[in-house]
């Protein structure tokens, strides 16, 4: 009696939905939560399934953000939302590159591959080194609080006794002391400032958007190694569609249609439009900027179809690499960067804490 009534409270507790892969305790990555969904978007399109069903038992294994987000992706398709738009309705869900890469291997009829490039690249090196740079982050936030706070508990609860007694015997405090308390007293005046500036930020990054507007608008204008990657996603693009023998005008039109990027959009509309007075397509790409003079002319003198899309692989992995090379050592150079900052900060408060011990030690010999 006692294991069938415990069986039953599992099948309950399971039924609810309590028991996931992902304990609660765990925080879920956004790679790891796009790259199931990957998963399970190639599967449910090649066994032809609901995908309503397998979305919310997707969302299930996880638990916060990502469970939410899952669960109105789910909602969006059982309500008979096409799966694309359902993914570009649902903020969060998957980034710009995976929609767009999506949106045109359903107009191109290359899904599968696309799918299939994509579980590919959420499981390569370029997501190493992206969650090594936020692992750098989040390593610099940690310190940052630790140094606030044991700067607190000092400057709150011991330097007050400290700068008393130098009042009481009459002695003048540190130069080195009194700098860290002009410092602090600045800080704390400013609190309510920075206070009222951060909330500003907030409301204004919820109303308006302005990280996605400058990822859209601006982003591969202002920094090159962004425009190398989206270049890069582009000719991928172009080769997954040449691969299945769609023309490359073809492709060009319809990334131009449905770019998320503005600067790429308009070089590939002024690409299209070169090709439709006319021009070789590769030509056209090299007028605007999206291939250099010496990758069209490998291209245009490919032997095979087969070849040339090797050749697109290969350009677009070499770009990817050097922006991996550059993240790379640009999250090996932050850390003892970071240690040689709150190294700095550290020292300053053991100086002056110091200097102040030793100028009492000798005030009272």
């Amino acid at each position: 009696m006692n294991l069938i009534s415990f069986q039953a409270a599992r099948d309950r507790w399971v039924d609810r939905g309590a028991w996931r892969m992902v304990p609660w305790w765990v925080l879920s990555s956004k790679s790891t939560v796009r790259l199931a969904l990957l998963r399970v978007l190639s599967v449910g399109h090649h066994e032809q399934l609901d995908m309503a069903p397998l979305l919310q038992h997707l969302a299930d294994d996880f638990h916060g953000r990502p469970r939410r987000t899952l669960l109105r992706l789910a909602r969006r398709v059982e309500q008979g939302a096409p799966l694309i738009s359902a993914l570009e309705q649902t903020s969060g869900v998957l980034s710009d590159e995976d929609l767009l890469t999506i949106r045109f291997a359903t107009q191109t009829g290359t899904l599968p591959d696309a799918l299939a490039a994509l579980q590919q690249r959420h499981s390569s090196a370029e997501m190493d080194t992206k969650a090594r740079i936020r692992q750098s982050v989040s390593y610099a936030i940690t310190l940052a609080m630790i140094c606030l706070a044991v700067t607190a508990f000092l400057m709150i609860f011991i330097a007050p006794t400290y700068t008393e007694l130098f009042g009481i015997f009459g002695l003048g405090l540190p130069p080195a002391f009194e700098a860290l308390i002009n410092l602090c007293n600045g800080f704390v005046g400013l609190l309510p400032s920075l206070a009222g500036l951060l909330l500003l930020v907030i409301v204004l990054c919820w109303l308006f958007q302005p990280v996605q507007w400058l990822r859209r608008g601006v982003w591969s204008s202002l920094f090159r190694p962004a425009a190398q990657l989206r270049t890069a996603h582009v000719l991928r693009m172009l080769s997954l569609a040449m691969h299945r023998g769609r023309p490359l005008s073809g492709s060009v039109s319809t990334l131009a249609r449905y770019h998320f990027d503005r600067g790429v959009r308009l070089k590939l509309l002024e690409a299209r439009n070169y090709v439709e007075q006319g021009t070789d397509p590769w030509s056209s790409l090299a007028e605007t900027g999206l291939l250099t003079p010496e990758e069209t002319q490998s291209l245009q003198r490919a032997s095979s179809p087969q070849l040339r899309t090797w050749i697109m692989d290969k350009l677009a992995e070499w770009r990817e690499e050097r922006v991996r090379q550059r993240g790379n050592w640009l999250s090996t150079l932050i850390h003892p960067v970071l240690v040689l900052v709150f190294g700095g900060i550290v020292l300053w408060v053991s100086l002056a804490f110091f200097s102040i011990l030793t100028l009492m030690i000798n005030a009272l010999a």
